[in-house]
């Protein structure tokens, strides 16, 4: 019943942002992308995230984000989603190829525990091909706890230990701009 509702909702913004681009003020952009990023020298992260959002104009465009994202340090492996306010500029929007920056902050959701979710980086619109590279940061608390059992072998409990982990690194990201 929820999906049914956003899926009426997210039609109608749509048909809306259309009928706008028709008067010239606002138009409906789409950003979607993949990518990896090095964290911390630990392992790696596998993300994949969809902008939606309205240009302001030929260099501006404001958007809100969502996507999933995999880290695999070598300690433990998270999932999160990602929810961000995204910013993008174009340098040279006339252009077929035109570079960009691009900020992402937000939050993210991992196993029941919220987060912190940014990135900051430049790159290229080539036509509808999009990349981008950059630096991206995260805060999530991890579970790093453990079953306890006794001298005897016998299980005795669960203990929870959140730690916060602090992922960071170098992001490369490509996809398709509309």
């Amino acid at each position: 019943m929820r999906a049914t509702i956003f899926s009426v909702v997210f039609l109608l913004a749509s048909v809306s942002l259309s009928a706008q681009k028709n008067e010239k003020r606002f138009v409906y952009s789409n950003i979607t992308e993949i990518g990896l990023s090095a964290l911390n020298f630990e392992g790696f992260s596998y993300e994949a995230t969809s902008v939606h959002g309205i240009l302001l104009d030929k260099k501006h465009n404001l958007g809100i984000g969502i996507g999933f994202g995999f880290n695999m340090p070598h300690n433990s492996n998270v999932a999160y989603i990602p929810l961000f306010f995204n910013y993008r500029f174009y340098f040279k929007p006339e252009k077929s190829f035109s570079p960009c920056i691009n900020l992402a902050i937000g939050g993210l959701l991992a196993e029941y525990k919220g987060g912190f979710y940014s990135s900051f980086t430049g790159g290229f619109k080539a036509g509808v091909f999009s990349f981008s590279s950059g630096i991206s940061l995260m805060a999530v608390k991890i579970d790093d706890g453990g079953w306890i059992y006794s001298q005897s072998g016998e299980l005795e409990g669960f203990v929870s230990d959140y730690k916060w982990y602090y992922p960071f690194g170098i992001i490369l990201k490509w996809g398709f701009a509309f």
